[in-house]
């Protein structure tokens, strides 16, 4: 506003009520009129004004004038003083106070002559326009940052022209902006108007191919929106590169097929299944188990492919998968084509992006071998720790009818079957059940022929497998009793005993299963284990008859001693003989009636009553002969009188005639209701009781004589009193004949105490004969064992001290011819009484060589074979009592039964013995491998020949136990000692000459107190001698002597290896010398060179020096390599610190004019450079170290630096110094320097890098790989 003389041209109020301040000064800026708003504008009063200069308000209120760019007013820019000075009008935006901005016009007020006389100054309060421009300049400026900073190209069109586009869509374009901003659209997209004409004012996405400036295009998706900006149409175009998108989209397609091209020959099975159970793929493994096609899968449900089934098995897991969860299990699945297999099986939920479930994939493995595996170990295992328990029951229980009781149980648990049932095979082909373990429900099975069991049970451990009797080769009747009994499958087994086939155990089920090859192992097994718990059990039935048998016949004998009647003698037999075999068993005494020509019975069992005739009867017949009649089985009888019999007493008979002086008496009958075989301990006890039957009847007969005798005695007593005393001697006689009865009941009870008591079979014979002779008061008896050929042997005797003695005389067979044994295996007593009636001629000679006339023979009869005789010899004549024969029988059975039961001691501790010997032998066998594999290990990691000789002879002293262990060697034909244990026992030198020639094919010497081996070396040379000395003589055994001889082959070995190891390190001496030689040779002869070439520049002029101290440097470089070679103990590397130092300081020593005030520093670790680096590592050390000398250090001051460090490949060096440097444009390939020239063809010759710069100095760095 332009403003003269207010007086003059407006009136002052007018001026009062504008909305601008207005100021008027004079010519020396002093404030003369405000108006108001000028005041409320300035928060001043009038007053505070008027009579100021603008400076004095600005000071006095202590504004903050700044420029409109913030830089600060002064005093000379105020506007009014500028219009002042110049007489031009200012116009100026300034910020005041309270961030008020002020625009400001200074109007000076010129007078008619031109002078200025005064300034009218305007203010207008503008902040709010300032406001407004400073906020929308910001929203520009962060629009404009938000387009630089997206990551999208971003472009505004209007019509065909580019009006703004950030820096981003140039790039892309590969333009400058400037170059963008005169585009049109089409020139990176053609149809681009064609594509947005229709987008009216929606937005639009499509995508599109852009060109760049080069030509080049990429794939673009192209958002556009419909703008107005201040009443214009535009564009706004967001340009996204998905070049990369549309690549990884199409490697995601090839990928997709490439994994489902996986997924159908992975050995898994693998299918996709989605929400509706419907199958969306599926791989070729999967495909071949359910043996379909890919058409018969992919598009049919889980129920339509595998069966309604499995499927409802699945089922659950599956939809558990839908809910988004990972589903693991295992199960066995039966398949059409591959069978039941069990199988590893995992559901995996398929999410989409919004992680909504669409389907499962479902991978499944076939896990059936490591599952039959996992089994089979289970199976064992349970196998073994059932077969550990029925190996303790066998431990605790002799009877096998309660091991099987016990143990059948655990086997039906195994098998979990319906019955299993163990049959033992009676003598007519029966197959008796005799213990059975049955399921809840399940009947007990009868008995049946033990050929329908099986056909392959005579074949040991070979288990029988029926997986469906309807197939079998069984005949109809017995699939019928088999259909009867609901079995359906079953598998048997023999059990043998003693390689005999003894019965059989059957698994039975009511079902169709097969048997594994496990479970047949694992029958196999329970089968051993039932035929040894049924060996052990006969034995220790055996042993206990044996003993019920012998307390039998000691009461037995103690009864006839005591009573004198037969009849209660036969009542007591029958009783005890029916307690000792209970039903089936019972026994049967009869009586032959000659007068009636039948048998009676004795016994009290009813229905033995009966009388059985002896006419027509071969059972009689044979038995008046004196045979024992054996019957197995009354159905094979064909005589009527005896079938009759055997209608009242069915199954096997036992007869034993009791034979009293020559004639047959009666028979002791043993009868079973079961056809049996008869064993021969039964024959020969029911034959012990019909002795004892005799002997007792015998004693009857005496009692009853004795008494006729003395009522005869007292009839005639006044007529025959002559005869009185022949009766009373014959009562003495009588009488002694009882006290002898009873002394020989004694002998025999007391032989059979001692049978009880020991098991020492030379005790018990000793102590039978000696008590014989004692009681018989002869002269000689004696117990005669004989041998296979006929011959025997004095094995006990008991002889008068005034006749010789036979003990342990052997004889020839022709003192006892067969004819006589087979009299004695027959029970013949024989008996000589005078020496005149022996005939022949030759047996009557030679009992007169012996002094015998009267003698007695019994013969020891043990297992129907005759051990034995028992013989008694006088040396005068003698009448043998009927008493003393039978005495001599009885005792003679006792022997036998004393030699059997020791027989079986004698083999329970042979077989004791020899378990015990295998241990020893396997321990000592151990032992003997672990000795060879410590003297195997010494000598594979010791040189040291003297240290494995003395831990061979101490190791081996130590485990023969043996008195010394001597190692000698052999020089020139002459034993040395070597080494020894103990070592202070030493062997002088012995010749030796005439004993080597054994030792030299691989012999050697052993006796009872040494034993010698050689020592044979590699090339087979008798190299020393191995002995073994014991003070006490010792049978070596063939295990020691191989053992030893196993030592000394190591020996040989050892000392091969000892003298190879000798002479390698003897040549490496020999060669290290030798490398010595040549290195301080060529050491020498560089020496020679050097000192040749110093005396030759001396005849040159003094422009070759320097060249020749080069040449003499270079050569000293080389010549220190071969010092410290032959210096040190390593030919084939050098330590290059050592070397370093020593060449840098002899450097420095030969420029010593020039280094005396150069500082060295070498830091380099322990490293050892092979020596065909060496060399040239020397050079370049030399090369820069003595260039650095020369030129480096022009004022004869400084510092020289070497550093090396390794690494696990290469070798660095550094070599700076801190002198003038490099020259510019330095290359060391093209300076004119044989040095440098030298060291670029060094470095290449160690195929490393060079380089350097300048770093306060120059710096060389030198790279070269190890």
């Amino acid at each position: 506003m332009m403003i003269a003389n207010p007086q003059s041209l407006i009136r002052e109020d007018l001026l009062q009520i504008l909305p601008v301040g207005i100021a008027i000064k004079d010519a020396q800026n002093t404030i003369v009129w405000v108006n108001e708003y000028l005041c409320n504008l300035l928060n001043l009063h009038p007053w505070q004004i008027l009579g100021k200069t603008p400076l004095d308000i600005i000071h006095q209120v202590a504004w903050k004038v700044i420029h409109e760019d913030g830089t600060p007013f002064l005093d000379s820019e105020i506007p009014c003083y500028v219009a002042l000075a110049t007489g031009k009008p200012v116009r100026q935006v300034v910020m005041g106070i309270n961030q008020t901005w002020i625009l400001l016009d200074a109007i000076p007020k010129i007078d008619d002559k031109g002078q200025v006389i005064g300034v009218v100054s305007c203010f207008v309060d503008i902040t709010a326009q300032k406001q407004s421009e400073r906020q929308k300049k910001f929203q520009i400026q962060r629009i404009q940052l938000l387009l630089d900073n997206c990551f999208n190209g971003v472009v505004f069109l209007q019509g065909n022209k580019v009006i703004e586009a950030n820096t981003k869509f140039a790039q892309m374009l590969g333009y400058t902006m400037p170059e963008l901003m005169q585009l049109t659209p089409k020139d990176w997209e053609p149809e681009i108007f064609d594509r947005i004409r229709y987008a009216g004012t929606d937005t639009r996405i499509y995508e599109t191919i852009h060109y760049r400036k080069d030509g080049s295009t990429y794939n673009a998706e192209v958002s556009v929106s419909h703008l107005e900006i201040d009443g214009n149409y535009c564009y706004l175009v967001m340009v996204k590169d998905i070049t990369y998108e549309k690549l990884v989209e199409e490697a995601l397609s090839k990928e997709k097929e490439q994994f489902i091209n996986i997924f159908r020959s992975v050995s898994d099975g693998v299918a996709y299944v989605d929400r509706d159970y419907v199958f969306r793929f599926a791989n070729n493994v999967l495909l071949a188990r359910f043996d379909r096609t890919e058409k018969d899968v992919i598009g049919y449900t889980l129920m339509e492919v595998q069966g309604e089934e499995l499927f409802s098995q699945i089922k659950p897991k599956f939809d558990r998968c839908l809910k988004g969860e990972t589903v693991r299990f295992c199960q066995w699945i039966n398949y059409p084509r591959i069978g039941r297999r069990y199988m590893s099986v995992v559901f995996s939920p398929y999410p989409n992006n919004e992680k909504e479930v669409l389907g499962v994939v479902a991978s499944s493995r076939d896990l059936t071998a490591e599952k039959l595996a996992e089994e089979r170990l289970e199976s064992q295992r349970m196998q073994d720790h059932l077969i550990a328990s029925i190996t303790n029951e066998l431990l605790k229980n002799k009877d096998y009818y309660t091991v099987f009781e016990i143990i059948l149980p655990i086997v039906r648990g195994y098998f979990n079957c319906d019955r299993v049932v163990v049959y033992e095979f009676k003598f007519n082909c029966q197959a008796e059940v005799i213990s059975s373990a049955l399921a809840p429900g399940v009947d007990s099975i009868p008995d049946v022929n033990q050929y329908l069991i099986s056909n392959h049970l005579w074949e040991q451990n070979v288990p029988e497998k029926i997986l469906d009797i309807e197939l079998s080769s069984y005949g109809e009747n017995y699939r019928q009793f088999l259909r009867d009994h609901n079995i359906k499958s079953k598998m048997v087994l023999g059990i043998w005993v003693e390689q005999k086939l003894w019965g059989a155990i059957c698994i039975q089920h009511s079902s169709l299963r097969s048997f594994s090859d496990l479970e047949a192992e694992f029958l196999c097994r329970i089968s051993t284990q039932m035929g040894i718990s049924i060996y052990q059990g006969n034995l220790y039935k055996n042993f206990q008859i044996q003993l019920q048998r012998s307390n039998f016949l000691y009461r037995l004998a103690n009864n006839v001693r005591e009573k004198n009647d037969v009849q209660e003698i036969i009542n007591y037999l029958s009783q005890e003989l029916s307690s000792l075999y209970p039903e089936p068993l019972f026994t049967d005494i009869r009586q032959f009636i000659p007068s009636q020509q039948c048998w009676t019975s004795l016994g009290t069992k009813p229905g033995t009553e009966i009388i059985i005739p002896h006419q027509s009867n071969p059972i009689s017949k044979r038995l008046l002969r004196g045979e024992i009649v054996e019957i197995n089985d009354t159905n094979t009888l064909t005589d009527a009188i005896n079938r009759k019999v055997a209608l009242e007493f069915p199954g096997a008979w036992l007869l034993v005639p009791i034979v009293i002086e020559d004639c047959v008496w009666g028979a002791v009958n043993l009868i079973n209701s079961k056809p049996t075989i008869w064993s021969e301990d039964t024959k020969q006890f029911l034959q012990t009781i019909a002795n004892q039957i005799a002997v007792a009847i015998n004693k009857s007969r005496e009692v009853t004589d004795r008494i006729k005798a003395e009522a005869e005695l007292k009839r005639l007593n006044e007529e025959l009193e002559t005869m009185v005393l022949s009766r009373t001697n014959a009562l003495r006689e009588s009488q002694m004949l009882l006290q002898l009865q009873y002394k020989q009941q004694q002998l025999i009870t007391k032989i059979t105490n001692r049978i009880r008591s020991s098991l020492d079979l030379k005790q018990i014979l000793q102590t039978s004969v000696e008590e014989v002779r004692q009681l018989l008061k002869n002269d000689r008896v004696l117990i005669y064992s004989i041998q296979a050929d006929g011959s025997g042997e004095v094995l006990a005797e008991s002889v008068n001290p005034n006749i010789p003695s036979f003990m342990g005389m052997k004889f020839s067979p022709e003192v006892y011819p067969k004819d006589c044994y087979e009299a004695y295996l027959n029970g013949k007593i024989g008996v000589i009484k005078f020496l005149e009636e022996v005939e022949p001629m030759c047996l009557r000679e030679f009992m007169m060589s012996l002094g015998v006339r009267a003698t007695m023979v019994a013969g020891i009869i043990l297992d129907r074979e005759l051990w034995g005789l028992l013989i008694l010899h006088e040396c005068n004549d003698r009448a043998w009592q009927f008493s003393e024969i039978d005495l001599i029988q009885r005792i003679s059975s006792s022997i036998a039964i004393a030699i059997k039961q020791s027989s079986l001691y004698q083999k329970m501790e042979e077989q004791l013995q020899e378990v015990t010997e295998l241990n020893d032998k396997l321990n000592r066998k151990l032992k003997e491998e672990k000795l060879v594999n410590l003297i195997l290990e010494q000598i594979r990691w010791s040189f040291n020949l003297n240290h494995v000789l003395c831990l061979v002879t101490a190791e081996l002293r130590h485990f023969l136990q043996c008195d010394r262990v001597v190692i000698l060697q052999i020089k020139d034909h002459r034993l040395v000692h070597s080494v020894s244990s103990p070592a202070d026992s030493e062997i002088t030198d012995i010749d030796c000459h005439d004993i080597l020639e054994q030792f030299k094919h691989g012999g050697y010497i052993e006796n009872p107190y040494r034993l010698v081996v050689p020592i044979l070396s590699g090339d087979n040379t008798l190299w020393g001698l191995l002995s073994i000395f014991n003070l006490t003589s010792n049978r070596w055994g063939s295990e020691v002597v191989n053992l030893v001889k196993q030592i000394a082959n190591q020996l040989g070995i050892a000392i091969e290896k000892a003298s190879l190891h000798q002479q390698m390190e003897a040549e490496l001496r020999q060669k290290n010398a030798l490398l010595k030689e040549v290195h301080h040779r060529v050491k020498n002869n560089l020496q020679i060179m050097s000192s040749l070439l110093r005396m030759q520049a001396r005849s040159f002029d003094q422009s070759i020096s320097p060249i020749i101290e080069d040449a003499q440097s270079r050569i000293y470089a080389m010549a220190l390599v071969h010092e410290q070679l032959y210096a040190g103990n390593n030919f084939s590397a050098i330590d290059l610190a050592s070397y370093v130092n020593q060449l840098a300081k002899t450097i420095f020593d030969t420029y010593s004019d020039r280094s005396k005030e150069i500082e060295l520093q070498i830091n380099i670790p322990k490293i050892d450079i092979p020596l065909d680096k060496t060399i040239p590592f020397g050079l370049i050390f030399n090369e820069l170290i003595t260039n650095a000398l020369k030129y480096a250090f022009p004022n004869g001051k400084g510092k020289f630096m070497i550093d090396v460090s390794k690494s696990e490949k290469t070798i660095e060096l550094v070599i700076a110094d801190n002198g003038i440097g490099l020259p510019p444009g330095f290359d060391i390939n093209k300076i004119n320097s044989l040095g440098m020239l030298l060291v670029s063809d060094l470095v290449e010759q160690l195929e490393g890098s060079l380089s350097y710069h300048n770093d306060n100095g120059a710096v060389f760095t030198i790279v070269v790989p190890l």
